[in-house]
């Protein structure tokens, strides 16, 4: 009896020392915010008192306004564009959080992983699986006009859906600037960035290990597998409603991290991952420069500042560099298309009865019975003639 009471104190700490450090947090976030509009609002009425000193007090008010939505705007935009780092509640993000005894949570998101990369695996496995007479990628020799839109589209949100992979990026990119207290359920400021001891550099190679390097990996390898997976579903489409199903099928794989995570968040996996998942939800992972570094070893107290080096030319550009060469690939592949090419990769021994009758290859597998090329070369017309 007196060590179920003691379990339950022991219990009873750390929800009080998780919510101790998440009130702490917060409690830092809105001094900083309150900071930072503090100075704009400085840095606004300097400007006014410059721009506009012989202005009358409403136009003055008026100017001082604008200013400050202006600067509330330019605000706004770079956080939208630059910040990566907005607090994703998913699975990877709740390994990324570091607490006493058994990592269940981290176990539940390597489970979450291994299931998305398995899943994407499999999709493209099977739809890979050659076929006695099978074309490159098994793409079909025709595609209607309404699924080729429907491939474009598809392909434009799967890039762009698939965060995962670029959030992984940026966090790689800066995974050493990123403090490793922070990534505590506690809050509490006892793992540092610098270390003397021998012991407490392995300790935090190893969080560096767990809880940054391995949760982003396992991030974008389920994001570029499920992407991949997409690409030839998406290649392979012939009916409409069948590629819609498809692709919304990779869609719910993709999202399973994210499935998991609410459903974590509702107490399903337990009490302790419920908590867990509050401070994974309020983690802050932007980086620090150097210059934050130094401030913060000299301990004067001062802010440690932010690092704007998150990669997102690099990340840009890869987006759109795969969205390129996912439409150029589209559009080659329907070019083929036209020219008979996969008629020929699947039906090589065609060749002369297309050339004796003087008929298309564009023919073969178009719904229509064409007697000329009904012959057990032409899979009797692309399987158009089994019927008669």
């Amino acid at each position: 009896m007196h060590e179920v009471d003691k379990e339950k104190q022991h219990q009873a700490e750390d929800d009080l020392s998780v919510f101790q450090g998440l009130l702490e947090q917060h409690t830092l976030e809105m001094k900083e915010y309150f900071r930072e509009e503090n100075e704009k609002m400085k840095r606004s009425l300097e400007k006014d008192d410059i721009s506009v000193g012989s202005n009358t007090g409403e136009e003055r008010e008026s100017f001082v306004v604008k200013s400050r939505g202006l600067e509330n705007t330019k605000e706004a935009v770079r956080s939208t564009v630059m910040d990566y780092r907005s607090r994703r509640e998913n699975t990877y993000t709740l390994m990324m959080v570091s607490s006493k005894g058994f990592m269940w949570h981290w176990i539940l998101g390597f489970l979450v992983f291994a299931s998305q990369l398995g899943l994407a695996i499999l999709t493209i496995y099977t739809q890979l699986k050659t076929s006695e007479k099978g074309t490159f990628l098994q793409i079909p020799i025709h595609t209607d006009i309404e699924v080729s839109i429907l491939q474009v589209f598809s392909i434009f949100i799967e890039v762009y859906s698939q965060e995962d992979i670029f959030n992984a990026i940026g966090l790689l990119l800066n995974s050493r600037r990123i403090p490793l207290e922070r990534l505590r359920a506690d809050n509490k400021r006892t793992v540092r960035d610098f270390y003397d001891g021998a012991e407490e550099v392995r300790q935090t190679n190893i969080s560096y290990l767990l809880h940054v390097l391995l949760p982003n990996v396992f991030n974008f390898l389920q994001g570029t597998s499920v992407l991949i997976a997409s690409f030839i579903v998406i290649l392979q489409g012939t009916e409409f409603l069948e590629l819609l199903k498809e692709v919304t099928a990779l869609f719910v794989i993709s999202s399973l991290d994210d499935i998991v995570f609410s459903m974590a968040r509702r107490g399903f996996f337990g009490r302790k991952v419920l908590l867990l998942t509050v401070a994974a939800a309020n983690v802050d992972l932007s980086a620090e420069d150097e210059e934050s570094h130094e401030k913060s070893s000299n301990g004067d107290g001062s802010p440690r500042k932010k690092c704007q080096c998150d990669g997102y030319v690099l990340r840009t550009s890869l987006l759109h560099t795969i969205l390129l060469f996912m439409i150029s690939f589209w559009a080659v592949v329907l070019y083929l298309k036209s020219g008979g090419f996969f008629a020929k990769q699947k039906y090589p021994e065609c060749e002369d009865v297309v050339l004796s009758f003087n008929e298309d290859w564009r023919l073969l597998e178009n719904g229509i019975c064409n007697i000329a090329l009904n012959h057990p070369e032409c899979g009797f017309d692309g399987n158009d003639c089994l019927d008669f």
